[in-house]
């Protein structure tokens, strides 16, 4: 309710701008509510899936991975098509939780900071996926005993498909151009 002695004295004119500047503003509040869907309607930490990680409603997709993907450049096309349980609200509410959350997700596929890491503290210095203790010399065993990399996943949930498949990434580049220079 406004204030009415505040406009008793006001010009018609005056008394109309006014008014118009503060609904303006009530609903520039109102619209950024309610712009910013309710991510708990299609998010939620789900405690025997994915050990505990943030997932969609229903799914085992989590969060982390859809904001990995759009970090590394796909487009929300791309995503629907390859993850076809998710819809247009889904990775809103997954931008809408990265914002709430603060989470930084630094574009381009191979940032290798946020693929692998080494940390005298860690492991003897050993390199290790980034965010987690988990050795890479542990994935290349597993790959070579014949596991994919799905089992490898399941066996070490904090490391993430997008970490593992840039670092196959890199590596085979890696060794491109090793190649390239012998031959």
């Amino acid at each position: 309710m406004r204030d009415a002695a505040k406009y008793r004295k006001m010009r018609f004119e005056d008394y109309i701008k006014v008014t118009q500047a503060e609904d303006w503003n009530w609903i520039k509040e109102s619209a950024a509510k309610y712009r910013k869907m309710r991510f708990e309607d299609y998010i939620e930490p789900q405690p025997f899936v994915r050990s505990g990680k943030f997932c969609f409603k229903g799914t085992r997709i989590t969060v982390y991975d859809i904001l990995e993907y759009l970090a590394g450049g796909m487009t929300e096309d791309e995503l629907l098509v390859d993850f076809p349980d998710l819809t247009p609200k889904h990775i809103r509410a997954a931008r809408d939780f990265s914002d709430l959350h603060n989470l930084q997700l630094a574009p381009g596929s191979n940032d290798l900071e946020r693929v692998v890491s080494r940390d005298p503290e860690i492991h003897s210095g050993d390199l290790v996926f980034s965010g987690t203790r988990v050795p890479v010399d542990t994935l290349v065993d597993y790959l070579k005993g014949g596991y994919d990399i799905g089992e490898f996943l399941k066996d070490f949930p904090t490391v993430t498909r997008w970490q593992v498949e840039s670092y196959l990434e890199v590596s085979s580049k890696a060794l491109d151009h090793c190649g390239d220079n012998h031959a």
